[in-house]
């Protein structure tokens, strides 16, 4: 099922309501172009229709998606069995380092009762499931800066910001809402100022953007969630200059952590951009 932007695939044979039956999105507005071209290639394809891999390639994803929710089910149960009733290994490499600090092994038991202890201690569990819902785009981009020296950063001029072909952004934020397209985030800021009310005239005087009332998808224009108006597309540097613009207009902190691509203006290096009031 499609509106043309976003693509909703299915395995209508299989068990379930329909929507456990959806087993992929492709949103051309939200994701990659070259993952959405892949996509289509392996669903799609007339060659893989009609050998049959394009069905495969369909329960493979949806296997895949199945595979996912019983593990995201039973993940806790095997953390509270573990935890409850601890595996030697467990208990020996805590064991062996807890030597190492401070030159004394414990007994099995005392292992057993501390972790049984300190995970059903209300006041430190949530310190652990706060630690355990960081996500993995999360964890790489906390290790990316870390692993980083800041100097080696190319951090752009907020009055101008240029030369963004070619790049992936590794960690975006708008306000407090976070995203890893540049156009992703001019939506989210275009959202604010719809909410805020402010009037389409003002955006076009303030932003180098063609904009038109209502759904529009010719020409290049694709709608923008949450509002009554459509936005023609444009490029990096048009759209990142865009989205500090309305960071300025609506005072809010605009931060952009990414990477020049290898057909980038530095390859593989990595610049920033961030603006605050």
């Amino acid at each position: 099922m499609t509106n043309g932007i976003t693509w909703w695939f299915y395995l209508p044979l299989e068990t379930g309501s329909w929507e456990q039956r959806k087993f992929f999105t492709v949103d051309l507005n939200e994701q990659a172009i070259e993952d959405c071209i892949e996509k289509f290639g392996s669903l799609l394809s007339r060659e893989n229709v009609e050998t049959g891999i394009a069905n495969q390639n369909a329960k493979f994803l949806y296997e895949g998606r199945q595979k996912n929710k019983i593990i995201k089910e039973n993940l806790p149960k095997a953390w509270q069995k573990l935890i409850s009733e601890p595996d030697e290994m467990l208990v020996e490499l805590l064991n062996e380092t807890l030597e190492k600090t401070c030159g004394y092994k414990a007994e099995d038991s005392q292992i057993v009762e501390f972790l049984f202890q300190t995970f059903s201690n209300p006041n430190i569990f949530p310190q652990v499931q706060k630690m355990q819902k960081t996500s993995l785009r999360e964890k790489n981009v906390i290790a990316n800066i870390q692993n980083k020296n800041t100097d080696d950063l190319i951090r752009l001029d907020s009055n101008l910001l240029n030369n963004l072909g070619f790049t992936k952004i590794i960690d975006g934020r708008f306000a407090n809402n976070t995203a890893t397209r540049w156009r992703s985030l001019l939506n989210i800021g275009l959202k604010m100022a719809f909410d805020r009310g402010i009037k389409i005239e003002t955006l076009q005087h303030e932003l180098k953007a063609n904009f038109k009332e209502g759904k529009h998808t010719e020409d290049g224009f694709s709608f923008v969630k949450g509002t009554s108006f459509s936005l023609q597309g444009q490029d990096a540097n048009d759209t990142a200059n865009n989205t500090l613009k309305l960071a300025k207009l609506l005072n809010c902190e605009f931060y952009v952590l990414f990477e020049w691509r290898e057909k980038g203006k530095f390859p593989i290096k990595q610049g920033l951009v961030h603006w605050k009031p």
